[in-house]
Order: structure tokens, then C-alpha cells, then sequence
């Protein structure tokens, strides 16, 4: 005997058509498919416009058609590639999900953290040189960790002020392989930030800022350490957001 009336099933399509969308917005994305093969340059200008610190010519568009093969990739050696974003705030109930595809070309760089991911906030025109604060995971051949860096007076993704957040990720990486990164940010309450760090659909690695210091993001940042042999590929680089519920 079927229980549900016509009311019913009226009622409950009035109250889903109700609740607010949760739809995601896409804050900022580039896949590099809009500019040609170059290298040597401080500036890269796709969908996003990617900036080297200290006017470093440390950047490039390229090719890997044995790795990411997905046409066009950003090439980062040595140093920081940036871009600005809208300045978007992490209300409490909301998600922010960054999304990237990388790998280097060297299965085995010299030094063991090659690559950091942030997500951050710059206070002045100069993001990179200081009073930037921000998320920042390392990943390395034999894992990483998330922290929080409170950044005055250097380089911004280079962890010389950070503090850890929760334990080291252990994770072994094939370096030269391609990799998919899912890092994704919400906030449950007022005081506590959350950040989901997932790679290659696998494990689902939860740290958690217990004082929320770090709330409203207008950078995207990806720093390849000064080493040789760290040249990292990045790809599909995509910001959505949800807003919280009204």
C-alpha cells in the first residue's frame, strides 16, 4: 500500500524548491590553453595571471604530453608562481575546494619538499615579499604536512614562520608521475577551519585550525623549492566555492 498522498509529495517538492542552491561557484580556474609554449619569463598571462617573486624569470607555459597530457601546463622552476583572485570569504558553513593537477619531470629531485600549494591572504600590493597569511601544504616523494603560515617579512610558501597543523601526512608519491590534489576548506564554526587534503582519490587526510585564523583568501600560490631538479608541471588549477546557506 503506497502511504504517500498527493499532499505529500506536493509538500516535499515546495520545500526542496524552498532551500537555497549549494551549487558551486567558480571563483577563479586555468588550464593554460590559451597562450603558446614559451619559458624563461616572470609572467605568465592565461585565464589567471601567474606572477614569479622577485621578478624571477622562473616561469613557463609547456607541453607534457608523456605526463599530464592534457595539452598545455603551467611550468614553475625554482621559485613561487602566484595569482591574484576575488577576495572570497569562507563564511561559517561554507567549502572552498582547490583542485590541481602537477608532477615533475625528475623522479627523484635533490631536495625532499619540492612543492607547496597555498591558499592565502596578501595585505599589500607586494604579496610575496610579506604580510600574507595563509594555508600551505607540502608535498614531497615521501609525503608532506599542512600549516599555517603567518607571514610578515618573507617569502611567502617557504615555511619559515609557519606553525604545523595536525600530523605529517604520510603519503609516498611516484614524483614523476601526475598526480590530482583536491584540498578542500570549510569551516563548521566561527572558531575552526577545516582542510580536506586528498590525492588521487585516495585517503582523505582532515587537519583542522582550532582558532580559524586564516578566513578570507585572495591569493593562489605554488612554490617549487631552490633546488635543482625540482621543476614542477601544474595544470587544471580550479577555485570553487559554496556559499553557506541563507
Amino acid at each position: 500500500m503506497n502511504r504517500f498522498t498527493l499532499p505529500s509529495v506536493i509538500g516535499a517538492l515546495a520545500l526542496a524548491a524552498a532551500l537555497p542552491s549549494l551549487r558551486a561557484e567558480v571563483v577563479a580556474e586555468d588550464s593554460f590553453e590559451d597562450v603558446g609554449e614559451f619559458e624563461n619569463s616572470q609572467m605568465v598571462e592565461s585565464k589567471m595571471v601567474w606572477e614569479s617573486a622577485m621578478n624571477r624569470q622562473a616561469l613557463g607555459v609547456a607541453g607534457d604530453p608523456d605526463g599530464l597530457n592534457s595539452g598545455n601546463s603551467l611550468s614553475i622552476a625554482n621559485n613561487l608562481a602566484f595569482a591574484r583572485i576575488p577576495e572570497t570569504v569562507l563564511d561559517v558553513g561554507g567549502t572552498l575546494t582547490l583542485t590541481v593537477r602537477f608532477r615533475a619531470p625528475n623522479a627523484s629531485p635533490e631536495y625532499p619538499g619540492p612543492f607547496r600549494v597555498g591558499l592565502a591572504q596578501g595585505r599589500d600590493d607586494a604579496p610575496e615579499k610579506g604580510d600574507t597569511a595563509g594555508y600551505w601544504l607540502l608535498l614531497g616523494p615521501q609525503g608532506g604536512g599542512l600549516s599555517l603560515e603567518e607571514n610578515k617579512d618573507s617569502l611567502i610558501g617557504g615555511g619559515n614562520d609557519s606553525t604545523g597543523v595536525g600530523e605529517p601526512i604520510k603519503l609516498p608519491l611516484a614524483w614523476d608521475k601526475p598526480h590530482k590534489l583536491v584540498m578542500k576548506f570549510s569551516r563548521p564554526a566561527a572558531d575552526k577551519v577545516e582542510i580536506r587534503v586528498q590525492l588521487d582519490g585516495g585517503e582523505e587526510f582532515v587537519r583542522t585550525d582550532m582558532q580559524a585564523k586564516v578566513t578570507a583568501f585572495n591569493l593562489v600560490g605554488f612554490r617549487v623549492a631552490d633546488r635543482s631538479g625540482t621543476t614542477t608541471y601544474v595544470d587544471d588549477v580550479k577555485l570553487e566555492l559554496v556559499k553557506t546557506p541563507n
